[in-house]
């Protein structure tokens, strides 16, 4: 894959660190009806899920030689 693709697929990334390229999409989600079940006593309330999707690529030149993908959930 090469960089042009990457920029076509997901935009222009977010960070950029010499040769890596860093996506971030983190955004909050509302709970399951499981969910909500299992946190309905939790103190503090919880009312949403925070949700962080980061990709990195490294590249060398204008070639991917690296694709780390970190997916966390937070109650």
């Amino acid at each position: 894959m090469y960089r042009s693709k990457i920029i076509s697929m997901f935009g222009p990334p977010a960070e950029t660190h010499g040769d890596k390229y860093i996506y971030d999409f983190s955004f909050d989600r509302p709970l399951t009806p499981e969910e909500r079940e299992r946190y309905r006593n939790a103190t503090p309330l919880v009312s949403a899920v925070s949700v962080t999707e980061k990709i990195e690529f490294g590249l060398k030149g204008s070639k991917v030689d690296l694709i780390d993908v970190t997916y966390s959930v937070t109650f």
